[in-house]
């Protein structure tokens, strides 16, 4: 039986169950701004199979409970967050929305659910020079 789960890009503040199976491209941990050890945050970019991605992020008082199940590189199905504007002045992706894990998010690895799509998206040289980058999300250069 295929699993039913809803793509990256349909994800939008509209309801408040979904069920993703994403690739975790990049993670990291945001350190404290007042000196504590503990971290801030736990942000992560997040792609599905086809290619779209979303910025995920788990606040201070729930690091503890996912920091030691989401590795870097694996595939995951993730259910029961929050989805908020991804607002602010700076971006991590193009995508309209953000992620955030809450109490009850369910995290579980997929063993047999391989996402191979190219994380990156290229500009060509002549864009770069000649045209005004879009600021408004990290690119890669």
């Amino acid at each position: 039986m295929a699993l039913k789960v809803d793509d990256l890009s349909k994800i939008d503040a509209s309801k408040e169950t979904w069920d993703v199976v994403v690739k975790v491209l990049r993670l990291w941990l945001t350190p404290s701004y007042s000196g504590s050890k503990l971290p801030s945050s736990l942000e992560m970019v997040l792609m599905d199979s086809n290619g779209c991605k979303i910025y995920a992020s788990i606040r201070r008082t729930l690091v503890y409970r996912f920091q030691n199940q989401i590795t870097e590189g694996r595939v995951y199905q993730i259910s029961f967050f929050g989805v908020c504007e991804n607002g602010g002045e700076f971006w991590t992706t193009s995508h309209s929305y953000k992620i955030n894990f809450q109490m009850h998010s369910s995290v579980r690895l997929m063993s047999s659910t391989s996402i191979t799509g190219n994380p990156f998206s290229f500009m060509s040289l002549s864009d770069v020079v000649f045209k005004e980058p879009d600021t408004s999300f990290l690119i890669g250069i």
